[in-house]
């Protein structure tokens, strides 16, 4: 009506109307008075009826044209008539209606104002409402609402502090958001994610009201998902999942788990997940695979820990550490020192450079180039090879590039053995009466005990005398062979002395009974 009393105020009014195929127009000029009580009662009874308001060629069952002249749009105005508007009150609606013969005589879709407020003379607050229906029960009910301040509620009719906020399942074919043509950041997931200062950076969902995902100061960092993590420095890092995780530095990724974390400094190191892993400060480039507890502390570079439970590699105040691995296991260390090697088992320590321990419980290898392996071996010495059996106390070098080992069921060796090289440390007894008792105490078992097919129950040990026996520090009795050697040579010179002097006196005999 707005529109019309201004065409009557100003210029001229056309209507058009199609009845039995003859179009009939009402003209209202400026001195003219036709349609000044409104008197539009022609023949509307056929079809193809068309209104126009402002043309008398519409090509539509109602087309409006504004007045070109003064820049007027076309409009229809639909307004509310309460004096005092509250907020829920309907300001105007769009309705959609049908007639369809199957169903009730009902509002299928509507779009309407309602205040969102209650009207003063500071606000005037209204939301457009879309409806629609889906069952034959249903009326149209609220599905989107546009509100006062732009934002919009899909399936719901919350007003939140988003552009959009969507109360259900979202499939899109991508995402993209720009500002200023410069690639911006995606949130999804709870709505208390945050990205804050970047460029670039995305989150891909999860999160809590609890233990919401978040990306500070990061260009380009991606949080997948799960929840409560956060990248808080370095551009390019990743979270994958899992929960509580935490990366602070350049390139680096954990993929998911829970309570692992990246410090400063850390570029391209990666925690694949388990739990409470953690890479210190300054180790660019090193991996922990997974398992719970394991870590590494500042300057351990380029180094590896795959798996297992509490496992570490440490450094000192001022050390750095380089391309050290520990595979699994539990409770193994690495201290300062580049290219060593823990292969798994129980309390095993590795230090200085290119020390190797296999496995095994409580080896120690940190003499450099050093090996040790089994139960409780320690290669301290530089280029030692130390193994020890289950059972020992400590088997211990005790000099540079030692072989040695501590086997409580003897040590065999086949094929071509050679001692051109071993070192003479053999005992020697003190004088000829120690090696005849030392010979003479070696004796086999008694019949009962003596075992022909086991050669460790043959020679009864608890006959030897000190000079030849060994007494090891699990309380068993063995050998030692070089002493029985010792005594046994001394004793054989002595008995060729006695054969020489009874072939002496032998001969002296023959000569006088000749």
């Amino acid at each position: 009506m707005r529109l019309i009393t201004r065409f009557l105020a100003l210029a001229t009014l056309f209507i058009s109307t199609s009845a039995l195929g003859q179009d009939k127009y009402y003209q209202k000029g400026v001195g003219g008075s036709d349609l000044e009580n409104g008197g539009l009662f022609e023949d509307w009874a056929a079809n193809n009826i068309k209104i126009g308001l402002g043309t008398i060629t519409p090509k539509h069952r109602l087309e409006i044209r504004g007045d070109p002249s003064n820049l007027w749009p076309g409009e229809i105005a639909i307004s509310n008539a309460q004096g005092a508007v509250v907020a829920a009150t309907a300001i105007g609606s769009l309705l959609f209606r049908t007639y369809d013969t199957t169903v009730a005589d009902c509002v299928v879709a509507a779009i309407d104002a309602v205040a969102s407020g209650t009207f003063d003379s500071s606000y005037h607050q209204t939301d457009i409402v879309f409806r629609t229906s889906y069952t034959m029960a249903q009326t149209a009910v609220e599905r989107m609402r546009l509100h006062y301040d732009g934002n919009l509620s899909i399936g719901s009719s919350t007003h939140t502090n988003y552009k959009l906020y969507v109360n259900g399942t979202i499939y899109s074919r991508g995402i993209r958001t720009y500002a200023n043509d410069i690639f911006t950041g995606v949130v999804l997931g709870a709505p208390i994610n945050s990205i804050n200062s970047n460029q670039g950076a995305t989150i891909g969902g999860g999160g809590s009201e609890v233990g919401p995902n978040t990306i500070t100061s990061s260009f380009m960092g991606l949080i997948d998902g799960g929840y409560n993590n956060t990248i808080e420095s370095g551009d390019y890092a990743v979270i994958g999942g899992g929960s509580t995780n935490v990366v602070s530095s350049l390139s680096a990724t954990v993929s998911g788990g829970q309570n692992n974390s990246i410090d400063t400094g850390s570029s391209y190191a990666v925690i694949s997940g388990g739990y409470g892993n953690a890479l210190g400060a300054d180790t660019s480039g090193s991996v922990i695979g997974g398992g719970y507890g394991n870590t590494m502390n500042h300057d351990s570079r380029y180094s590896v820990i795959a798996g297992g439970l509490n496992n570490s590699i440490t450094t000192g105040s001022y050390d750095d550490l380089y391309y050290n691995s520990i595979v699994g296991g539990t409770s193994n260390a690495i201290g300062i020192g580049d290219y060593n090697f823990i292969g798994g088992g129980y309390d095993n320590y590795a230090s200085s450079d290119y020390n190797t321990v296999p496995g095994g419980y409580q080896n120690s290898a940190g003499g450099g180039h050093a090996f040790a392996a089994g139960y409780k071996a320690s290669a301290g010495a530089v280029g030692s090879f130390v193994w020890s059996s289950y059972g020992n106390g400590s088997c211990i070098s005790t000099t540079m590039n030692q072989f040695k080992v501590c086997a409580i069921g003897g040590a065999w060796f086949s094929h071509g053995v050679s001692a051109a090289s071993f070192t003479d440390r053999t005992p020697y007894p003190s004088d000829l009466g120690m090696a005849y008792e030392a010979v003479l105490s070696m004796q086999r078992l008694p019949d009962g005990q003596y075992d022909l097919s086991d050669e460790a129950n043959q020679l009864d040990h608890s006959s030897l005398t000190p000079f030849v026996a060994v007494d090891y520090e699990d309380g068993s009795r063995g050998r030692n062979l070089s002493a029985t050697v010792s005594a046994q040579n001394e004793v054989i010179k002595s008995l060729i002395e006695r054969v020489t002097l009874l072939e002496l006196e032998i001969s002296a005999l023959k000569a006088r009974i000749r």
